[in-house]
């Protein structure tokens, strides 16, 4: 169950606007961070849902960009990025 928080930089004027479609998101939380920027929180059942849930994050209308601060995803079962040859 991946777990991440981010700092999200947001158009000027857009951080109402964007907070309010990020919270339409299943998964997001969402609080005000310092200079306008946006402190998000997403909570997802798997690697792919957390990928799927980053796109969608990053695809929000005044979004500018997102910097990782934590990611967790120490329960989720392993899965070898390397394929057996």
């Amino acid at each position: 169950m991946p777990v991440s928080s981010m700092i999200l930089k947001v158009r000027e004027g857009a951080s109402e606007e964007v907070s309010t479609r990020l919270r339409a998101l299943p998964g997001v939380e969402v609080e005000d961070g310092p200079n306008g920027q946006l402190v998000v929180v997403t909570d997802t059942l798997d690697r792919d849902e957390d990928k799927r849930l980053g796109a969608a994050i990053d695809a929000v209308p005044g979004v500018v960009s997102q910097t990782l601060i934590y990611h967790n995803f120490e329960d989720v079962e392993e899965e070898s990025p390397w394929v057996a040859v």
